[in-house]
């Protein structure tokens, strides 16, 4: 007698879409991975666009309609919304779990009732999967990814605690809580009332096979850095630029190219120009999956200078290509940086990035670059980490 397979309906609190095509990609990769390992999945979306893109064009394609697409066989609910309460987070989050309430509604009518409930971050996903649990009496599991988490308050300068009660009844009703990285979880405690709770800690995960090694070895001559994240203050790339311009102090042959966009642009393109080594920084901007395994081929070393991470997923995705990393001990990097793969350096310190970038350049022989794949390979794999999720489903389940 045929096994009926497990049933998940996914509810993310971001996802990719046409014009953010980066935008929760590593959610859209788990979902494939399980439908792969035999798991019916199903993702409910709403895709809640912030009032300042608002155009004419846009809002011809986002008039708060509900689409069902077929991604790879997996049944994506959209609500194509916009956000109009900009400055009042409590309607934002009722307004979202409305939107989700709707898409469960539909989906359940087209695919049937689910086994459990897997949302991903509680704002907002988490929270709308306790009241669709409550509603059809479902259990449910949360993995946490924000970096908000990280800070002593989860919006500085807002009044929250109305939404860290939301949370922490969120939180403790869940069949599991999943960090991301072990600093996570540790930060996730002070919104857990419930000490029954099931804890556990799940990386996320690389498609291994997409984000390949080169094909040939690089020369050493001409060494390439790469660094790709939003533009932002919290990323640190200040300090990045600064660092590299000692490194080109002792080597004028270095290269340093950014991947990303944000408004931190152009005072970071100035900021090269008056340290006088604008011709050694290449901006590239905003990049594709695919452009950004290009750029990892043919780059030495990623760094990561950010101040705050709940985990590093480009630091993963770089190892896969077999290349050593750099970070700060910023999160979740403490997780995933050993000798062996590179350096983990002190948060905020130019003079210990210089001396690490400096290191692995001139070490760059010592690091063998196919244990830095198969260690991507063995610990952060998309097939490893879907069954550490079918393990976590059938728990709850049981």
């Amino acid at each position: 007698m045929k096994t009926k397979p497990l049933h998940v309906l996914k509810i993310p609190s971001w996802y990719v879409t046409k014009d953010q095509y980066i935008l929760g990609v590593f959610f859209q990769e788990k979902a494939r991975m399980l439908a792969s390992l035999g798991v019916q999945i199903g993702v409910i979306a709403p895709e809640v666009r912030p009032l300042k893109s608002f155009s004419f064009p846009l809002v011809l394609q986002n008039y708060f309609q509900t689409s069902l697409e077929l991604e790879d066989g997996i049944p994506i609910y959209r609500r194509h919304c916009w956000n109009l309460f900009p400055a009042m987070e409590k309607k934002q989050m009722n307004f979202w779990v409305s939107s989700a309430e709707q898409l469960a509604e539909k989906y359940i009518k087209k695919y049937g009732m689910p086994d459990l409930l897997h949302a991903h971050s509680a704002i907002w996903g988490g929270i709308a999967a306790k009241h669709l649990a409550k509603k059809y009496s479902l259990p449910y599991l949360i993995t946490e990814h924000r970096d908000n988490f990280l800070n002593e308050s989860l919006f500085p300068n807002k009044n929250t605690d109305w939404l860290t009660l939301e949370i922490k009844d969120a939180f403790d009703q869940a069949g599991c809580l999943v960090a991301v990285s072990t600093i996570l979880q540790r930060a996730l405690e002070k919104y857990i009332s419930n000490p029954a709770l099931n804890q556990v800690v799940i990386p996320n995960a690389v498609d291994t096979s997409f984000f390949s090694a080169p094909l040939q070895a690089k020369p050493r001559i001409n060494f390439r850095y790469l660094a790709i994240a939003l533009l932002v203050s919290v990323k640190n790339f200040e300090v990045l630029i600064r660092a590299f311009r000692k490194v080109v102090e002792q080597d004028p042959s270095v290269v340093l190219d950014i991947g990303g966009e944000g408004p931190e642009r152009p005072h970071l393109r100035a900021l090269a120009d008056s340290l006088g080594i604008g011709h050694k920084v290449r901006f590239l901007g905003e990049l594709s999956r695919s452009e950004v395994r290009e750029a990892m081929q043919r780059s030495h070393t990623l760094v990561v200078s950010s101040l705050r991470e709940t985990f590093g997923i480009v630091l993963i995705e770089a190892m896969s290509t077999g290349i050593p990393v750099i970070s700060t001990c910023c999160g979740g990097p403490e997780d995933i940086v050993s000798e062996k793969v590179g350096k983990l350096i002190e948060n905020g310190n130019e003079a210990k990035l210089t001396e690490a970038m400096l290191h692995v350049k001139d070490h760059y022989q010592d690091y063998d670059l196919q244990t830095i794949r198969q260690i991507a390979i063995d610990k952060y794999d998309s097939k490893s980490i879907a069954q550490q999720y079918i393990n976590v489903y059938s728990q709850i389940l049981k």
